[in-house]
């Protein structure tokens, strides 16, 4: 645990953050792996998997008189998690909040970008793994059809997601929670699969407006997360270069659960609370004399964790 006699917690500049609106609009990741609160900053939990836990072994043969019933040998198995602290810092010199006064509030101002910052890094994390066959363990299937632009009349967005929640439910799953990109859902919402799908053969020209609504009750979902965001790839001082967070190669069914790990779910943010107390982020300033200023930490300790790889399905949409 960090411990610094100089460091002063700042709950007030948490809460300002969490008052900004704009900071967290249109990210989802925390919706993807929901915060978990440990008292440990590492351990390990017990786990039923399919086959050593026999989860979906039929059971009830018939037993001969004087005789014995059929024993299940159901097998536990052990998981890890390890929080990671991670960070960052923004000097604020004297000269600079002297300057600043008569426009803002250089302090809050500061701990918000130092803030967004981590909340991208978080996103960019999440998505970097759930959207990974390699990264998740989830499996992952191509569409039926290219997710192209040529192929728009043809690919057929409605059977890959029933296909998906097909094998998830043969799984003994039910996915309430579909992700994708913005980018990959403008293209899904000018399909005509899909539009035919929602509304019938149209008799119009153009495409009808689709509601979230409309779509979380045709593919019977809780959530549908659609994310937009992009972060600047670009190195220090050079022109920004935007990349999509989540990109565009697949989209994710996935079973989302919250609180502790019974409770089902693909995976969780696990954040180690007595190292953390604000929250996911913990702000905090200190002074630095010497170079007469202050100092604006924005950091968590943390770890992703995919408990379950067998709750999620990938559709790799083939997007060119």
């Amino acid at each position: 645990m960090y411990a610094n006699a100089a460091a002063v917690s700042r709950p007030e500049l948490t809460t300002y953050l969490e008052e900004c609106p704009d900071l967290e609009k249109g990210l989802i990741g925390q919706k993807v792996l929901p915060i978990y609160t440990s008292a440990h900053r590492a351990g390990r939990y017990p786990r039923l998997r399919m086959t050593a836990g026999e989860l979906l072994k039929a059971g009830g043969d018939k037993r001969a008189p004087s005789g014995t019933y059929n024993r299940t040998d159901r097998k536990w198995e052990w998981d890890t998690f390890d929080t990671e602290d991670r960070g960052s810092e923004e000097a604020i010199d004297d000269t600079l909040v002297k300057e600043m006064d008569q426009f803002l509030d250089i302090e809050k101002t500061t701990t918000k970008l130092v803030a967004r910052a981590n909340l991208l890094q978080y996103e960019i994390d999440v998505a970097s793994l759930v959207m990974s066959p390699s990264n998740s363990g989830f499996t992952s299937t191509n569409s039926g059809t290219a997710y192209t632009e040529a192929n728009i009349a043809s690919f057929d967005f409605p059977a890959d997601v029933q296909d998906a929640q097909a094998r998830l439910e043969a799984k003994g799953y039910s996915a309430n929670t579909l992700v994708l990109s913005r980018t990959l859902w403008n293209r899904i919402s000018r399909s005509t699969k899909l539009q035919t799908f929602m509304f019938g053969h149209l008799s119009n020209t153009g495409n009808a407006n689709l509601t979230m609504p409309m779509i979380q009750d045709k593919f019977q979902v809780d959530n549908v997360l659609i994310c937009g965001r992009s972060y600047d790839g670009a190195k220090k001082g050079q022109t920004a270069s935007l990349s999509s967070i989540w990109g565009t190669s697949y989209f994710l069914l996935i079973n989302v659960a919250s609180g502790d790990f019974s409770n089902g779910g693909a995976g969780r943010s696990i954040v180690w609370g007595a190292d953390s107390p604000g929250g996911l982020f913990t702000t905090e300033t200190y002074r630095e004399e010497q170079k007469r200023g202050d100092v604006v930490r924005v950091r968590s300790n943390r770890a992703l964790k995919i408990s379950d790889p067998l709750a999620a399905e990938l559709v790799a949409s083939q997007f060119s």
